[in-house]
């Protein structure tokens, strides 16, 4: 490393002046294999609340809920959803608990970040493939759903239910719409291309490679993403029939 007129460069030619090189206090530090950064997204996951002053906004986090933003953290690696405690420089992710129950309220443990707990079958995994602009449903790793109470002396606490409860579950105004931040929702946008432009055209590509053309459909202005529409289209989203079993959404077929 040689540098000329304060511009830095590198030279094998022995007659090139200003040789640099490390000082050797930074050995330590040449020979640290540092441990790469993962691809955490921040997000926050919020819900509206109707009230006689209007619709207002809080923020699911540990133990409750907030209208203050809480900044949480989905690893698309692993499917954690975590918040950080920066007294300690921990993460604590939330945990799915219904098991063989209806329903049970989710727990924020103590995890570990690393890709070793990467698993479908890990109740810190978390599906947020579902969510658009105006919200939608996020999923555990059995396909419950997230949901939060909007009343009574539990209000704002997270848990999960099975989809077979979602309609018997009325007590306390519960909800299952959130809504996430861009960037989580772009990132399941470039994985799934399920809301993308290119999401119109199978197989992917230049249009004169296109065999199906996808026909982009509006909403009506007056439409409304109500409780019921949410488990309706929930269940299309999660019901396979004998064509699309081979199918992922989102992706071309075979």
């Amino acid at each position: 490393m040689k540098d000329y007129n304060w511009y830095g460069y590198i030279s094998r030619n022995s007659g090139d002046r200003y040789n640099h090189t490390l000082d050797s206090s930074m050995n330590d530090w040449v020979n640290t294999i540092a441990t790469p950064g993962n691809i955490s997204i921040q997000t926050s996951i919020a819900w509206d609340l109707q009230t006689t002053e209007g619709q207002e906004r809080y923020f699911i986090r540990w133990g409750s809920s907030n209208k203050n933003t809480t900044p949480l953290y989905y690893n698309p690696e692993n499917g954690h959803l975590a918040q950080y405690d920066p007294i300690s420089g921990s993460l604590y992710c939330m945990y799915s608990q219904v098991d063989n129950y209806q329903w049970n309220w989710v727990k924020w443990k103590w995890c570990s970040d690393l890709l070793e707990s990467k698993s479908k079958g890990n109740p810190t995994f978390w599906n947020v493939f579902f969510e658009t602009d105006q919200g939608g449903m996020i999923t555990d790793y059995k396909g419950n759903a997230l949901r939060v109470t909007r009343y009574g002396s539990n209000w704002g606490s997270a848990y999960t239910a099975k989809p077979s409860y979602l309609e018997k579950d009325t007590t306390n105004s519960p909800t299952s719409l959130f809504v996430v931040n861009k960037d989580l929702l772009d990132w399941t946008r470039y994985t799934a291309s399920n809301l993308g432009k290119a999401g119109q055209y199978c197989p992917a590509g230049k249009r004169e490679n296109i065999v199906h053309r996808r026909i982009k459909r509006e909403l009506p202005p007056d439409f409304q993403l109500t409780e019921a529409w949410i488990r309706r289209l929930y269940e299309i989203a999660t019901s396979v029939s004998a064509e699309s079993e081979t199918r992922v959404s989102g992706i071309c077929g075979p």
